[in-house]
């Protein structure tokens, strides 16, 4: 019996197995007199727009891009993060882009930054090195432990591990 089913599943696989994408698919970037290096996160909005973040202020005598943006002909760069470090990206349902950086939570709806800060609100650090979306919340990594932004407040989520048997 278990034969069978090993033929019909490798019967179904090499069947299928022609419809599989050949090739990659590439983008050409129009940017010049930039240096793309330290790539950190990649990120598909709700609309299909993909988004690059680099966590590389200056190289040499040209700027490392910290947020970029492919347009669908060309990438758009966005030189004005928060302390020009791009940690993390996440898109929310309302399509507002949720950048992880060393200066804080950077949410970008489309044409303004917003930073939360240690000093603007109560999320537990400003270095967010993750940052993630779902059910109407924010969830930020931080080097103090996971934040979760209810649109007004962060909480502080402490995990305490107990180690047994050592």
């Amino acid at each position: 019996m278990k034969k069978i089913y090993f033929l019909l599943a490798v019967t179904f696989l090499t069947r299928f197995n022609t419809t599989a994408q050949n090739g990659l698919t590439t983008y050409s970037c129009s940017i010049t007199n930039l240096n793309c290096y330290k790539y950190t996160s990649f990120l598909i909005d709700n609309y299909g727009t993909k988004w690059m973040g680099f966590n590389s202020a200056f190289t040499g005598t040209h700027p490392s891009p910290q947020l970029l943006r492919f347009n669908g002909a060309n990438w758009d760069s966005f030189p004005h993060v928060p302390s020009r470090k791009v940690n993390a990206l996440a898109v929310d349902a309302a399509n507002n882009i949720w950048i992880g950086t060393d200066t804080g939570l950077v949410m970008f709806n489309g044409s303004v930054f917003t930073t939360y800060c240690m000093a603007n609100s109560n999320i537990a650090s400003n270095k967010v090195i993750s940052v993630a979306c779902g059910g109407g919340k924010v969830y930020a990594g931080t080097f103090a432990g996971l934040c979760v932004f209810n649109g007004s407040n962060f909480i502080r989520w402490v995990l305490k591990i107990h180690f047994y048997g050592f």
